[in-house]
């Protein structure tokens, strides 16, 4: 991959009526570099992007997964959503399995809810004294089988000498931790989570949190 974005899986839908869409992508990316970055990205339409990821190996071999799940309201009309990648500084950057799917939502599972914070945030607290980062309260229609997608993307400043964690919880509980080592303070890496829940009709809350474990800042 060169410096332009390259669409390593598209896929075209027409809904017959507007509503709400889960729109999931995954790839592994190796860029080839420990100093040119890959990255990634889903595009809708040409006209909307969200999930950026951009990360080069700590050494030549290394491959990044990057995930993505987002609920978008998609209009009767047609659409064309992208999962795309590219080198930032021009290197070899190759992509593997690349997948990216479109499921209705609406009249098909209507028990369902996204939380989201598209904006940067940023924290200085260490040693799991955990920062609350996005929390949506669910309130099952009916007892059964419920599937959490838990999802974000974590950045250090100023160095790698900043260790990261950030974690997922449902009703207090951590159900996913994620600690890691950036290569720099220009990398984003992904945290992704899923697990299958039993619930009754009382509420639910899902958080996201972060931290660090050492001086410096994160940014998720």
């Amino acid at each position: 991959l060169g410096t332009s974005w390259s669409n390593a899986s598209s896929t075209a839908i027409t809904p017959a009526t507007a509503g709400d869409y889960l729109v999931v992508a995954s790839v592994d990316i190796r860029p080839n570099s420990s100093v040119a970055s890959g990255e990634c990205r889903v595009d809708l339409d040409g006209s909307s992007t969200w999930d950026l990821m951009t990360m080069e190996g700590k050494s030549i071999s290394d491959k990044v997964p990057y995930f993505s799940a987002r609920v978008v309201h998609l209009s009767a009309s047609a659409h064309t959503l992208r999962l795309q990648a590219r080198s930032d500084e021009g290197a070899a950057t190759d992509i593997y399995s690349p997948r990216i799917s479109v499921i209705r939502l609406s009249k098909n599972f209507n028990d369902f809810s996204q939380g989201e914070l598209l904006a940067e945030d940023s924290t200085t607290n260490e040693a799991d004294n955990w920062v609350s980062r996005l929390s949506r309260v669910h309130h099952p229609f009916q007892p059964g089988r419920y599937l959490v997608l838990g999802s974000s993307f974590v950045k250090s400043l100023p160095d790698t000498s900043v260790i990261p964690e950030q974690r997922w919880t449902v009703a207090g509980q951590e159900e996913n931790k994620f600690i890691g080592i950036m290569k720099d303070s220009t990398d984003f890496l992904p945290l992704v989570g899923f697990k299958v829940f039993n619930w009754n009709i009382a509420p639910e809350t899902l958080k996201v949190d972060y931290g660090k474990y050492s001086p410096g800042s994160e940014w998720v």
